[in-house]
């Protein structure tokens, strides 16, 4: 006995009626099946193409704004330390210098000679690497301010501001009592320099994790 024939009979169904609706079944349910594969490969493919825009965005991100601003962070930093390291021997030399030096110190000029061209040096350095360091910042902010994170955003005008002080002192243009009166200093962009970092390890760690 076929298995149309046991549904049949046991439904108590006309036995042609039973083999008419199994041969649709034949023909369907196949159909289905494929329809059913073609859908979830599609909403897999774009599930994974969703995935790869998230991951060049944040790729992009991280090659183009985070990490290249770190870096120039990290070397404004490590100068800064180096100078001040310079500086606070220069000064414990200089004062054993003087303290030894007889009375009156006629060759204070002389001695005092290599000191000054510490101070020279330092201040060449800064306009001719540091202060390029900050433009470069900024340059990046700006011209790739899309890449940034919305609480990166919030420091751009903090940002700009102190550069272009810094640039409009250095001409000339703000007299150093100007200065004095106002609120400018590298403290300042601790915070935006906290964001960098920080933003910079929470993209590598969403980057790992989808």
């Amino acid at each position: 006995m076929t298995i149309e024939e046991c549904v049949a009979q046991f439904h108590n169904i006309d036995l042609e009626k039973t083999k008419k609706w199994f041969g649709l079944l034949k023909v369907f349910i196949p159909s289905f099946v494929t329809l059913v594969a073609v859908v979830l490969a599609y909403l897999f493919a774009l599930s994974q193409a969703r995935k790869k825009r998230v991951t060049d965005l944040i790729e992009k991100q991280l090659t183009e704004f985070y990490s290249p601003i770190l870096g120039c962070i990290r070397k404004i930093h490590a100068q800064s330390k180096l100078r001040f390291e310079l500086s606070g021997a220069s000064d414990v030399a200089w004062k054993k210098i003087c303290e030894n030096a007889p009375h009156p110190f006629l060759e204070h000029e002389k001695k005092f000679e290599p000191f000054r061209k510490i101070i020279d040096y330092e201040n060449k350095k800064l306009n001719e690497e540091v202060i390029p360091l900050y433009d470069n910042i900024l340059n990046i902010f700006t011209s790739n301010y899309w890449l940034s994170e919305d609480k990166t955003r919030q420091y751009y005008d903090e940002y700009y501001r102190f550069v272009e002080i810094w640039h409009r002192y250095l001409s000339g243009s703000i007299p150093s009592e100007t200065l004095t009166e106002i609120k400018h200093g590298k403290d300042l962009l601790e915070p935006f320099y906290k964001n960098i970092e920080q933003t910079l390890s929470e993209l590598k760690h969403k980057l790992k994790t989808l």
